[in-house]
């Protein structure tokens, strides 16, 4: 029960930031700003969707899911 409601909780999170980096005028500024390009934006976007799929669907194997919870994290932390 605690993984499946912490795992909601960063999914819903990545989904959250997903969204800003693709339609959320200001966040596309910010990162233009920081001197990124917007196809580095993108990416960055579409990483988090497939996250998203990779933790909530059961198809994927346990080391996958390890991968994606350390892309996660790695994000958290910069």
């Amino acid at each position: 029960m605690t993984y499946w409601l912490s795992t909601a909780v960063i999914c819903l999170f990545l989904g959250f930031s997903a969204a800003t980096y693709l339609f959320h005028e200001a966040t596309i500024e910010g990162v233009r700003e920081l001197g990124f390009p917007d196809f580095f934006r993108i990416q960055l976007a579409i990483l988090k969707a497939i996250a998203i799929v990779v933790l909530l669907l059961p198809i994927f194997s346990p080391l996958m899911k390890q991968w994606a919870h350390a892309g996660v994290a790695l994000f958290l932390i910069t």
